[in-house]
């Protein structure tokens, strides 16, 4: 057991490393774009304008025209951040980067648990969690989502829906349960106030109970469709209650751009889901601008990809694979890609790329657990 937690410990400060090395260079980035828009929002509540903080507790987040978005515990960390900041961009970088610390080792626990459901031992348990983590850290894909500080609600929402998975994974190993089921319904509260991609979260958590949990493994169907519905019915019925407060808000339970810039995403939308260079980016996430000179490494990464899901096609079909784990990956892929509907895409220079950020979550456990 001590050299279980030994190798986890050395496991975790080599993912924090990792992050280091990537995101280190943009502490000094100064403010970026929309970025303005956070701080002076926080600037103007500090200096007396508290209605703005209460308008955006039941609104539109900070009343930006064009976004129906309810995002009131987004508002408050860059509230937090101006507090302790002000106008150094620094301290705000540090915040998104220790968020971001937060969702790469709460994924580690995670695909832990998920590892534990598939009967491997613990030294392959260990080994999945790892790359599956070290996958998800090291993904160009997070850039925007970690360095642009307005991209900083997936990493936020990110921790909570990460923790209210794990909580559900661990919830009937515990002693306390209601406790746990308790601090999981409330993190996926903080989830869905951070950004609304979390809406899928009973979704996710309703698979893992189904095909994963280790008390429905010799349950008839019914008895085990009856398991997942008493734990997840509390999820769904915050999920009803935060779209009846969307309603309120906004008019309506949908949400995202509006506008003309809306209205023009949306009409292309369709487009990108069929387009295959969109997804063979998603798994081969190179910017090509940035690549300009060095520009054969998107094709040598697609080789190796290729090869790789060549080596795991034969092993599924000499040795077989922990099946129900990655029917339990798929379904987290689509419940992450089904609220993109209207704004799904990513060209070429990876642009909107923090829309993907929950769908990699998934995708990073793929090949290390095949």
């Amino acid at each position: 057991m001590k050299r279980l937690l030994k190798l986890q410990s050395v496991h975790i400060a080599i993912l924090v490393l990792l992050i280091l090395a990537c995101y280190s260079s943009t502490l000094n980035n100064f403010f970026t774009a929309d970025d303005l828009w956070h701080v002076h929002y926080a600037y103007r509540i500090t200096n007396g304008d508290w209605a703005l903080f209460w308008r955006n507790l039941c609104g539109n987040y900070i009343q930006i025209p064009g976004f129906d978005f309810y995002r009131p515990l987004l508002g408050l960390t860059f509230l937090l951040d101006y507090l302790l900041w002000k106008t150094n961009p620094f301290g705000y970088h540090i915040s998104s980067i220790l968020l971001y610390t937060g969702n790469v080792v709460l994924f580690y626990f995670v695909m832990l648990e998920l590892s534990t459901a598939s009967a491997l031992d613990k030294r392959k348990k260990t080994s999945i969690a790892f790359w599956s983590s070290a996958t998800f850290a090291v993904n160009p894909l997070h850039c925007e989502a970690v360095t642009w500080l307005s991209g900083r609600a997936d990493v936020l929402a990110g921790v909570f829906y990460l923790l209210a998975l794990y909580l559900v994974q661990t919830r009937e190993k515990s002693r306390r349960r209601m406790f746990r089921h308790i601090l999981s319904i409330v993190a996926f509260v903080l989830a869905l106030c951070s950004k609304e991609i979390a809406i899928g979260f009973p979704i996710v958590a309703a698979a893992f109970i189904f095909l994963c949990a280790e008390t429905n493994e010799k349950c008839a169907l019914h008895s085990r469709l009856l398991k997942v519905l008493k734990p997840i019915a509390p999820y769904l019925l915050v999920c009803c209650l935060y779209l009846a407060v969307r309603y309120l808000c906004f008019g309506t339970i949908g949400g995202g751009y509006g506008g003309a810039f809306g209205i023009a995403k949306s009409k292309i939308a369709h487009l990108q889901w069929l387009d295959l260079g969109t997804w063979l980016r998603i798994l081969a996430p190179f910017n090509l601008y940035a690549l300009d000179k060095v520009s054969f490494l998107p094709r040598l990464y697609s080789c190796f990809i290729c090869f790789t899901v060549l080596l795991a096609g034969i092993r599924c079909a000499l040795a077989g694979v922990p099946g129900r784990c990655m029917v339990f990956l798929g379904v987290w892929f689509l419940s992450a890609l089904l609220p993109l509907a209207n704004v799904f895409g990513l060209d070429p220079l990876l642009h909107n790329s923090r829309m993907l950020f929950f769908a990699t979550m998934p995708l990073s456990a793929v090949l290390p657990l095949l």
